[in-house]
């Protein structure tokens, strides 16, 4: 019989992954686990590739990565309320020139860790502490996450795929809700500062801001995951019941920005150039 691994390279991924959480807690049963986490593994592996490519395509297309401290929300509000006043009083032109000077002198998007803060040393000690913290385990999808990729961030600004809301494609209520997973210092962070647990322990894990906070226009609550989670996957709460591995297949599947999924006015050219040779998961 085929190990999880040899199904999940053979192609049957998203059959496998539902396997997977329909085990339940009973993937770390020692039948399962060492098999069930290297499937994790080697998803999470393909996710960075995949994040990775769709970094270095957005910097060839000339898109300007948002440097910034991962949650400074006054410093992304101010940015964007500059730029559409240089926009509104001296045209679009000044509005360009102000976004490049002031994203300017930042390192190569794959260098800069406000793009991608890669896993480190301290990863599996914070890791472990946020489980105690939780009084149980990440799902294996997180956690390998966390192992393999580490902290994204595609905000930025680019005239088709996340323009300014006073550009023709920046139409009221466009939000292209780009990748971002907060790095896993910060989550900590977070979850220490306003542990808001039941007794029991559980956590409502912020793991990324919302579409609309993304689009600068306030926004809501976090995207979220419950843990502890002893199971292979979660729900990533973002409004869809999708799964986190659902979530980054949906994901990958537009560029890195799934608010477009529901916007006829999609940039599906762009959108082309970014996922052709993606990797599945």
């Amino acid at each position: 019989m085929a190990t999880f691994l040899e199904r999940y390279q053979d192609g049957g991924r998203v059959a496998l992954w539902d396997d997977l959480v329909a085990l339940g807690e009973g993937v770390r049963h020692e039948l399962y686990y060492a098999d069930a986490a290297a499937v994790a593994a080697e998803t999470m592996r393909r996710a960075r590739h995949n994040v990775e490519l769709l970094i270095q395509r957005l910097d060839g297309m000339g898109y300007r990565f948002l440097t910034q401290e991962i949650n400074d929300k006054n410093h992304r509000e101010a940015l964007g309320r500059l730029a559409v006043e240089e926009a509104a009083d001296n045209g679009r032109a000044m509005a360009i020139e102000f976004m490049n000077n002031a994203l300017a002198g930042q390192a190569a998007p794959l260098e800069n860790p406000d793009v991608l803060d890669r896993p480190t040393k301290q990863t599996a000690r914070q890791i472990n502490k946020l489980e105690k913290w939780a009084g149980g385990p990440l799902p294996l999808s997180l956690r390998a996450w966390y192992e393999q990729v580490g902290g994204v961030s595609l905000l930025g600004w680019h005239s088709t795929l996340h323009p300014n809301a006073d550009e023709p494609a920046g139409l009221p209520g466009t939000c292209p809700d780009p990748l971002m997973i907060w790095l896993l210092e910060s989550v900590l962070e977070m979850v220490e500062e306003n542990d808001d647990g039941d007794e029991e322990g559980e956590i409502r894990l912020g793991l990324a801001p919302d579409e609309t906070f993304k689009a600068g226009e306030g926004g809501g609550g976090p995207y979220e995951m419950v843990i502890p989670n002893p199971c292979a996957d979660g729900i990533f709460e973002d409004g869809n019941g999708r799964t986190f591995v659902g979530y980054l297949r949906n994901l990958f599947a537009w560029g890195g920005f799934p608010g477009w999924e529901c916007d006829k006015n999609a940039p599906r050219e762009a959108i082309a150039k970014l996922t052709e040779g993606l990797l599945p998961i």
